[in-house]
């Protein structure tokens, strides 16, 4: 059962390597309507309370970071896109929501639990709950907002998240009206899925699921946005005169705390090449009170006494950087080539000299954050053992003289340090081990993914993972046989010739899909950990670090919580947030 005072947990895997910075990203973009659509092709917000002119508000000024992917503020309109998760919760609640670390909590609901083995869940809703209409939010109000996310003319493109529900397939096909959605009263609301499944929680808590209150869709008399006031957050988005900025007031009707010490929120959109640096000027100026520190701008925070004061890192890491090999290319069908990379990788020394302290040397596969909001015990990745490593590549049969080619390809645009990071982390490997892997850099992105494409997987890559919330069930995306990060990447399978690793890829698949029925957190947890042992073993995934998200807050602004889920921004702006500007020069 899930109350106010406790979590659930589940990851979800992330596609690694995109050519942005991860700290904004949550989720894997995905591409739509160009970046000048910024409220998701609607009209401009217009404010309904009286006193909502700019002079009469102390506001609070963040950075957001679109990296040219298009803005939604409709949470049924909405991309899986980092951004998304960041900014959307502050407006549109649901009956659960992810906190700093993307461990489940109540929302909207008083409590969740499961029936039938966790294949239904009942939700009971607060009493004291309103959307900013002023419309009270019931079960029913709930029901409706859903089946329009899943109207088959405009299904909402984070839709993914509603598909274990029963019915799901047919509804968005058109084809039935029956839908696994049930109001057994005005404040108890049970959701029906196809199968049980222990970590619908953290579906749920996805924006997808937010309250919108589907009778102001229309708007009111004056309303420049369907929308206005259809949410249920803490704060409600009203217009703004720069389209540079998304602006938001108090919600009127949220139940919960609110600011007393600022009246406006204004995100400001940082775009371009040098967004990260752009951001950083503008904190320094102190026209922002937040801005993000990607290791390019690690120094110039710390120039200055001043400066580095205000220089914070989020305490628990949330992801992991990891070397994926093709079990289906020579050299790597012979684990003991595998095993081979894992020993002649010395993590601290990647993390601290290689990158420059911006990851920790790496744990386990899964994140750290995982050992406190999961209580997950994740297994230890094989050792540096350089003297091993020789020993595995003779015992396979490869030298430097007669082993086959093996290349890590990087694509063309990557910035000059990515490729002198990429040239120490080989020539790391070879000097520990003998192994050659030699670097390409003469492809763009498209022609590595069609090379991969036409050979069925990648010889060699660095893969990024960042789990979707607070367990180790991320592992099941990241590491099926059948899932999109395996299938065609690096092929561990139960077809596989080499007997060993193709019972182990039958195992893993057998305990993550064991362990995702699990209602008993703790035997779940030891269940995972018997599949990333898995992992570990047969040198699957080799991790190399953890990132670390650094970023500068204002002395001027404090109770924010910010962790391994939001990166550099604020989980809730809510009343233990303090923000109390003083005159000041900037701080350059």
């Amino acid at each position: 059962m899930i109350t106010n005072q406790s979590a659930f947990d589940r990851t979800r895997p992330v596609r690694p390597q995109q050519n942005v910075s991860r700290r904004a990203l949550l989720a894997a973009s995905v591409t739509g309507v160009t970046s000048a659509s910024l409220y998701g092709g609607l009209p401009a917000i217009a404010a309904r309370q009286k006193d909502d002119s700019p002079n009469q508000r102390q506001s609070l000024s963040l950075p957001l970071y679109p990296y040219g992917q298009p803005t939604f503020l409709d949470p049924h309109r909405a991309t899986n896109w980092g951004l998304h998760w960041i900014l959307l919760p502050h407006v549109w609640a649901g009956l659960l929501r992810f906190d700093e670390n993307g461990a489940v909590t109540t929302d909207l609901a008083m409590s969740i639990e499961p029936e039938q083995e966790g294949q239904t869940w009942v939700a009971e809703l607060r009493s004291d709950i309103a959307f900013a209409s002023g419309n009270p939010i019931t079960a029913q109000a709930l029901i409706d907002c859903w089946t329009n996310a899943l109207d088959p003319q405009h299904l909402a493109p984070m839709a993914e998240f509603m598909a274990r529900v029963e019915g799901f397939d047919a509804f968005i096909a058109g084809e039935s009206q029956e839908i696994g959605f049930e109001a057994r009263s005005e404040t108890t609301i049970a959701i029906h899925l196809t199968e049980p499944y222990a970590h619908f929680p953290e579906d749920l808590a996805t924006f997808v699921w937010a309250a919108v209150d589907v009778a102001a869709l229309e708007g009111v008399p004056g309303s420049e946005v369907p929308y206005a006031d259809a949410g249920a957050g803490l704060w409600r988005f009203v217009a703004s005169e720069d389209a540079s900025v998304i602006r938001m007031v108090p919600n009127p009707n949220s139940p919960d705390g609110l600011p007393n010490t600022f009246t406006e929120v204004h995100w400001r959109i940082v775009s371009g090449a040098q967004s990260a640096q752009s951001a950083f000027d503008l904190f320094q100026d102190n026209e922002l009170a937040i801005a993000d520190i990607p290791l390019s701008l690690k120094e110039l925070a710390q120039q200055s006494a001043e400066l580095a004061a205000q220089l914070h890192t989020v305490r628990l890491s949330g992801s992991t950087m990891m070397i994926g090999m093709d079990f289906n290319q020579v050299p790597f069908d012979d684990l003991r080539v595998r095993q081979a990379v894992a020993a002649s990788i010395d993590r601290d020394t990647w993390a601290t000299e290689i990158q420059g302290d911006s990851f920790t040397g790496a744990t386990s596969i899964t994140p750290p954050v995982l050992s406190e909001t999961a209580n997950y015990a994740a297994p230890e990745p094989l050792p540096f053992d350089p003297e091993k490593a020789r020993t595995l590549l003779a015992e396979a049969g490869v030298d430097e003289s007669s082993q086959p080619p093996v290349t890590y390809y990087l694509r063309a645009d990557a910035a000059q340090t990515e490729r002198e990071q990429a040239v120490e982390l080989l020539t790391m490997i070879q000097d520990n081990s003998g192994l050659v892997i030699e670097l390409d850099t003469t492809l763009t992105a498209e022609q590595i993914e069609a090379m991969r494409s036409d050979n069925g997987g990648l010889q060699f890559d660095l893969r990024w993972w960042w789990p979707f919330t607070n367990s180790p069930s991320g592992l099941t995306g990241l590491a099926s046989p059948d899932s999109d990060d395996m299938a065609g990447w690096f092929n561990w399978s139960a077809d596989l010739e080499d007997e060993d690793a193709a019972a182990a890829a039958e195992l893993f698949t057998s305990l993550t899909d064991e362990a995702a029925t699990m209602m008993e957190k703790t035997e779940r947890v030891q269940t995972y950990a018997e599949a990333e042992k898995l992992l570990i073993d047969y040198a699957v995934y080799i991790p190399l670090g953890h990132g670390v998200q650094t970023y500068v807050q204002s002395a001027s602004l404090t109770g924010t919580r910010q962790g391994a889920f939001t990166g550099y921004a604020p989980a809730r702006l809510d009343s233990e947030v303090v923000f109390d500007p003083v005159e000041a020069t900037p701080t350059t």
